[in-house]
């Protein structure tokens, strides 16, 4: 506690690296992916990928809140 008898305000925040994962964003289709099957395959396993990473770090966040006093169901 300060000398003048105000507490200190704690600022809390999620993980910066959860905030960074959350934001990602979604991989753009390459042109390739209308006439290269193996094209269309990599980037339907490219955004699989960054959906499942999304979904990670929204949970991870979504703990992170319960943590600090959240009443949310996360759904993990």
């Amino acid at each position: 506690m300060p000398a003048c008898g105000e507490p200190t305000p704690i600022v809390l925040s999620p993980p910066a690296i959860d905030i960074e994962a959350a934001t990602e964003p979604k991989p753009l289709p390459p042109i390739e992916i209308a006439t290269d099957p193996d094209a269309a395959v990599a980037y339907d396993e490219a955004i699989e990928s960054w959906g499942e990473r999304l979904r990670t770090a929204g949970v991870r966040l979504c703990l992170w809140f319960v943590d600090n006093g959240v009443d949310v169901d996360c759904g993990a």
